[in-house]
């Protein structure tokens, strides 16, 4: 019996080696025809936003440090295409970017909400792409300056306290747009960029604004240092370490209904920083960008570097990515209902 099992397990062990070498013997041919692929060739970061904005700083920083990790290592140029807050790049990169692997796009995450509430205006589906993975998630939050006197949500009400925008496709018009609902802020539309209506803060023609509190630490944070400007919520449900003094959206008084709408709106806020690229890229090619992503994630140069420019890095794997589309894409009608409600 004892030699039976031995043999068994003798047999065993062999064929799980050759299983095991069988396995190692594709894996390095498959990592050798990406690399004579990608040799000597560049790919296009395509970011949906204008420079100097926080996507673009994501971006560029991604595409200095990325290339080495890709198998071949191909060189990696960003490419902004702004216009409709990232809806041309989406449909560009659906219709007429390669679809071999040399595209990548980093676009505005507030587009898969929209998708669902708005169909027809996005025209698709975000499930339907080779999703590669997000850089960080973030905490949305809508602040005013302190020359306003506001320090408290509810006194924005009746005061007509506006809030800068870009238009309803911009990345934080959902948060304004809740602001509106729940307190009576009122939106400016019309901005080109964020930095737009950074400067009309700066000039009083605006009171406030509500974006991801990454853009800000980044980008205006003198304006942290110096505390010119009052934060009034953060929509989380819970506090990020450094606004334990801000409440959430929900600790005010919220329906069950209008708290599902919210986390519908919000739930985008995870993929803040998504990057993606065409359904029809061969599988081989896929598996190494999204691993050379996540490689790129933790590299220490990269790591120092975001630090260095006070960049959040907190990333998502392409799997992980992909439920937070899921559970998007699958809200029920209700919830979508009032969610578009909220976002008129």
């Amino acid at each position: 019996m004892k030699a039976k099992m031995l043999f068994a397990l003798t047999v065993a062990a062999g064929l799980t080696a050759a299983c095991s070498e069988g396995t190692q013997g594709t894996a390095s041919a498959s990592t050798q025809s990406v690399a004579n692929f990608y040799r000597g060739k560049t790919i296009q970061l395509i970011v949906g936003s204008a420079a100097g904005a926080g996507y673009d700083a994501y971006g560029r920083t991604l595409a200095r440090f990325m290339g080495k990790h890709i198998p071949g290592n191909p060189t990696i140029v960003v490419q902004n295409m702004p216009a409709a807050s990232s809806l041309q790049a989406v449909r560009y990169l659906r219709s007429a970017a390669p679809k071999d692997g040399t595209a990548l796009l980093l676009f505005n995450r507030t587009l898969i909400n929209l998708a669902v509430t708005d169909p027809a205006s996005v025209g698709v589906k975000f499930k339907d792409f080779t999703w590669i993975g997000s850089m960080t998630s973030d905490v949305g939050v809508c602040y005013v300056s302190s020359a306003s006197g506001i320090t408290d949500a509810h006194q924005l009400r009746g005061k007509g306290i506006t809030f800068g925008e870009t238009s309803k496709n911009g990345g934080t018009y959902q948060y304004s747009a809740i602001a509106r609902n729940l307190f009576g802020a009122k939106q400016v539309m019309g901005y080109s960029t964020n930095a737009q209506v950074w400067l009309a803060m700066d000039s009083n023609e605006v009171d406030g604004n509500c974006t991801g509190w990454t853009s800000i630490r980044i980008q205006r944070r003198q304006w942290i240092d110096e505390k010119k400007i009052n934060p009034l919520f953060q929509y989380s449900t819970r506090k990020r370490p450094d606004l334990q003094d801000v409440p959430t959206i929900y600790d005010f008084d919220l329906t069950d209904d209008q708290r599902r709408a919210i986390e519908f709106l919000t739930t985008a806020d995870a993929l803040t920083r998504p990057i993606i690229a065409a359904k029809e890229i061969p599988a081989e090619r896929a598996a190494a960008l999204r691993e050379a992503f996540m490689q790129t994630m933790t590299d220490p140069d990269f790591v120092k570097y975001a630090e260095q420019i006070n960049m959040d890095i907190n990333p998502l794997g392409w799997q992980d990515a992909e439920k937070f589309v899921d559970v998007i894409s699958s809200a029920s009608p209700e919830t979508v209902a009032l969610a578009r409600k909220i976002t008129e």
